[in-house]
């Protein structure tokens, strides 16, 4: 991530998707959702060059090129940053733990986590714009 993919995030103030969840440190979800805005700009900029070099080098029409994940991501849902060991971004922990992991992650199977980005670009085989809403599925 370079300093020009932060520039446009740095003066946010994000909208969060569970502000009023008891203890949550909204200060630092805050801070830290616009670091993932960044982020994401930088995977969209270098995604950007790397489809522009295949339409330059005419290759685009017949190279499929998939963008996906191998999990979700919480963004503050529910208390928790990050996919299935989230770490809680509480000023306060909860009173109840898990035994088999540190204070500090919650498992979860919330639908952050268990949503799967992707996309296919394939321009001689499917039209811009395309949805499917099937399930599909990813093994990693």
């Amino acid at each position: 991530m370079r300093d020009e993919d932060l520039a446009p995030y740095e003066k946010l103030d994000p909208q969060i998707p569970n502000p009023d969840f008891p203890h949550l440190d909204v200060a630092k979800v805050k801070r830290m959702t616009r670091e993932y805005y960044a982020s994401v700009a930088s995977v969209d900029r270098n995604l950007g060059r790397l489809l522009g070099l295949l339409d330059k080098l005419k290759l685009a029409e017949n190279t499929v090129v998939i963008f996906t994940s191998d999990h979700g991501y919480n963004l503050g849902h529910n208390g928790v940053w990050y996919k299935e060991n989230a770490q809680w971004q509480l000023t306060k922990l909860p009173s109840q733990r898990w035994p088999h992991i540190g204070p500090k992650q919650r498992p979860n199977l919330y639908d952050q986590s268990l949503r799967v980005p992707t996309a296919v670009r394939w321009p001689a085989v499917i039209k811009p714009g395309t949805v499917v809403s099937d399930m599909v599925s990813n093994l990693d």
